[in-house]
C-alpha cells in the first residue's frame, strides 16, 4: 500500500502571527505550498514579500522555514497505519524530498515499512513515472498496489499509470472549514474511507 502525503498529515495551521505564536488560516493555503517547494532558505524572503509578510524575526523565518517538517498527523492515521500495515507493506510517495519526510515520519510517529518520494524516481507527481516506479521498487504488477490519497487527481493519476487500486481519504477539514473538492463517494475509486481506521475495517485489518 503506497500513501500520498495529506492523507496522513494535516496542513491546516499557518499564518497570522500574534504575540509571536503562528496560527495558519486558510487564506494562505499557496503560501504552504510555495514553502513546500522550497530549495533554499533564501527563497522564503522572496514568498514573504509576496504575501506582504514583513514583521518577522530572523528565528521565526527560521521556524516557517521548517515548518512541513513537523506537521501533526490525523488523528486516525498512526492507529490506522499501524493496523493496515499488519496486512500488508506500507509506504509513502510524496513529492516531498526523503530528508523531510523522514523528519515527519520521526515527529509523527508514522510506522513506514519504506518511505519513497518523486526524489527517488527523478519525477513528481503526476508524472506517470513517480507512480511506475512504485511498481519497480515493490517488483509487483500494478493490479497489486493499492494506492491511497486524499486528493482524487492523485488517486487518477495513479491508476491511470499504473492499473492500480485506489482508496480515497475523505479529510475535510484539510484546508480549514471549506473543503476544496468533491469528497463524495465515486465509483471508479475501489475504496472511499473516512480515515486509515476505517479503510483498515473495509480491508478486514
Amino acid at each position: 500500500m503506497v500513501v500520498s502525503i495529506f492523507s496522513y498529515l494535516s496542513v491546516w495551521y499557518f499564518c497570522n502571527i500574534k504575540n509571536n505564536k503562528i496560527s495558519i488560516q486558510h487564506d494562505f493555503k499557496d503560501l504552504l505550498f510555495n514553502i513546500f517547494s522550497l530549495k533554499s532558505y533564501q527563497n522564503l524572503d522572496q514568498i514573504l514579500d509576496r504575501f506582504n509578510i514583513r514583521h518577522l524575526s530572523e528565528a521565526q523565518k527560521v521556524d516557517l522555514n521548517l515548518v512541513w517538517h513537523r506537521l501533526k498527523p490525523w488523528p486516525d492515521a498512526v492507529e490506522g497505519l499501524q493496523r493496515l500495515r499488519k496486512g500488508m507493506m506500507i509506504c509513502t510517495l510524496s513529492n516531498g524530498n526523503l530528508a523531510l519526510l523522514a523528519n515527519m515520519a520521526k515527529s509523527a510517529a508514522l510506522p513506514w515499512d519504506l518511505i519513497l518520494s518523486a526524489e527517488t524516481y527523478k519525477h513528481y507527481k503526476p508524472d506517470p513515472e513517480s507512480y511506475q516506479g512504485l511498481c519497480k521498487t515493490w517488483d509487483i504488477e500494478g493490479a497489486s498496489l493499492l494506492f491511497v490519497a486524499a486528493h482524487k487527481s492523485d488517486l487518477d493519476a495513479a491508476q491511470a499509470a499504473t492499473g492500480c487500486q485506489t482508496a480515497f481519504i475523505v479529510r475535510p477539514d484539510e484546508f480549514g472549514p471549506e473543503p476544496q473538492e468533491n469528497l463524495g463517494r465515486e465509483a471508479r475509486f475501489t475504496y472511499h474511507a473516512e480515515g486509515f481506521i476505517d479503510l483498515a475495517e473495509q480491508l478486514g485489518l
